[in-house]
């Protein structure tokens, strides 16, 4: 590919840049629509699953949530089973990342 200069930046750098930008667009509607789809869940099943998948903090081990939520190990596998099967129907009925 030939490039294509102009000024301090080739027509090349400009591509990469706008394919950059929009792959962060992208991620940050995403994250958009994922933080509101949590909104469906009951407040202790979204910490849960907030803990499990490191959102707004790092991921923690089913352990660590089951101390940190008061429940047992099995506890916390069920609520999280049972949350993200909420949110895959939530997301199927919003046709959302299809």
């Amino acid at each position: 590919i030939k490039e294509i200069e102009t000024e301090e930046f080739t027509f090349l750098d400009k591509v990469v840049d706008g394919a950059n930008l929009e792959e962060e667009t992208i991620k940050k509607e995403t994250a958009k629509e994922v933080l509101d789809l949590l909104k469906i869940l009951k407040d202790k099943n979204r910490k849960i699953i907030e803990l499990r998948y490191g959102i707004g903090c790092k991921e923690h081990t089913l352990e660590n949530i089951a101390k940190k939520c008061d429940i047992t190990h099995q506890g916390a596998r069920y609520l999280i089973s049972k949350s993200l099967i909420k949110l895959r129907k939530e997301a199927e009925k919003r046709e959302l990342f299809c």
